[in-house]
């Protein structure tokens, strides 16, 4: 502390002199819209490259966690494949029967998170791919431990995605193992752990720990994937549907590289079900 007052006092000119200078800018800033914009860019300019530089000394420290993860995935897939080799020779003579040229009607577009707002109520984040890699408006956005958004808005090779935990997002989701749909909102607490499941009929058999996944019934998210499991369930008085608490299993602040589900034919597919106005 004596150190520090020495340094002050030997360099008080110096030390008057910046000060005033700072309030000289930011009096001037502040009575200059055109500087206040000028500003407003070079901040965010500056924002986003220390984004980029703290995501990836993050990636570095995380690096152990990250491979140890996509061993256990790798072991997953590998087991899934030894099913899927097994049903496939099983059911040679029919597939044989399926043309060549089919193609699958829908595929996935790997990204990486470069950014992110969170911890207030309208969490977004930013990926690394956009128009000229085929992600568009609307498209859902998931990762290896569920679904975390929807693309909101794209330039040619950046996506702004609304998280799962924006109160705009809404899921149409089902229990596993039943064909009781509903649609999932996040509840908005602020520790971003929990959704409501609403439209489930009164009914509806399900437990505790019982796993919530998404119905498939929409352009926006594959089938079955994992959303959260059941915590709790009420009925509020006078209605015949529950509100179910959902704990999800998404940690937003961990989150790094997600894929973009793209339906290959969302246009002819969206024609066919009269979305697209008449010309």
């Amino acid at each position: 502390m004596y150190a520090l007052i020495r340094f002050l006092i030997r360099h008080q000119a110096w030390v008057v002199f910046l000060f005033l200078e700072g309030i000289s800018y930011a009096l001037i800033v502040q009575a200059n819209p055109y500087q206040q914009e000028v500003m407003r860019h070079t901040w965010n300019y500056w924002q986003l490259r220390f984004d980029k530089r703290y995501q990836s000394w993050q990636e570095y420290l995380e690096l152990k966690t990250r491979i140890d993860t996509l061993l256990r995935e790798n072991a997953q897939l590998r087991r899934a494949l030894l099913q899927l080799q097994q049903e496939l020779e099983e059911k040679a003579p029919i597939l044989a029967q399926v043309e060549a040229h089919d193609t699958s009607m829908f595929s996935y577009v790997p990204a990486r998170v470069i950014s992110k707002s969170i911890g207030g109520q309208h969490n977004t984040f930013i990926i690394d791919k956009g128009r000229n890699d085929g992600v568009a408006e609307g498209m859902g956005v998931i990762a290896s431990d569920g679904v975390v958004g929807v693309v909101q808005r794209s330039s040619d090779h950046f996506s702004l995605v609304l998280s799962v935990f924006h109160p705009a997002v809404r899921i149409s989701a089902r229990i596993a193992g039943t064909d009781h749909i509903g649609l999932l909102r996040w509840s908005g607490d602020h520790g971003m752990k929990y959704f409501i499941l609403e439209d489930i009929p009164k009914f509806a058999r399900f437990a505790q720990g019982d796993t919530v996944v998404t119905s498939g019934y929409s352009l926006v998210y594959p089938p079955d994937v994992v959303v959260g499991t059941i915590e709790s369930a009420t009925v509020p008085e006078g209605s015949a549907l529950y509100q179910i608490k959902v704990r999800g299993l998404i940690n937003p602040v961990a989150l790094h590289y997600v894929y973009v589900f793209r339906p290959n034919r969302k246009a002819e597919l969206d024609s066919l079900l009269g979305i697209k106005a008449l010309q």
